[in-house]
């Protein structure tokens, strides 16, 4: 993204639909980042082992621990369910701006 910015949005577009494009983006960059971490520490803490696709294994940082185990899986349930759902409207605004509206926020997109 650093390397390769998105192009402007339509001028047409209204402000609130600007933002919420802006804060759907934040968010699944975040969720980018909290979903394998908060997997990976709620796997340790639950007692399982995790890898990297069988390489190596990754470094037991707490040992088997309850309370971190239930924080961990209900962060990364959560951002699941979260992501899902802003995936979808994401998606559906998207369909949205090229065959309802007929502007370009679809095509710039596309490689």
């Amino acid at each position: 993204r650093l390397m390769n910015p998105p192009p402007l949005l339509p001028n047409r577009m209204p402000p609130w639909q600007a933002r919420a494009a802006a804060l759907t983006h934040r968010f699944l960059y975040f969720a980018m980042f909290v979903l394998p971490i908060s997997g990976f520490i709620g796997s340790k803490a639950g007692g399982f082992k995790a890898g990297w696709f069988g390489f190596f294994e990754l470094p037991d940082l707490f040992g088997k621990n309850d309370a971190i185990n239930f924080w961990a899986e209900l962060i990364h349930t959560w951002t699941f369910y979260t992501t899902a759902i802003v995936v979808c409207l994401h998606a559906g605004a998207a369909l949205m701006h090229h065959y309802r509206l007929g502007d370009t926020v679809l095509k710039r997109m596309l490689p």
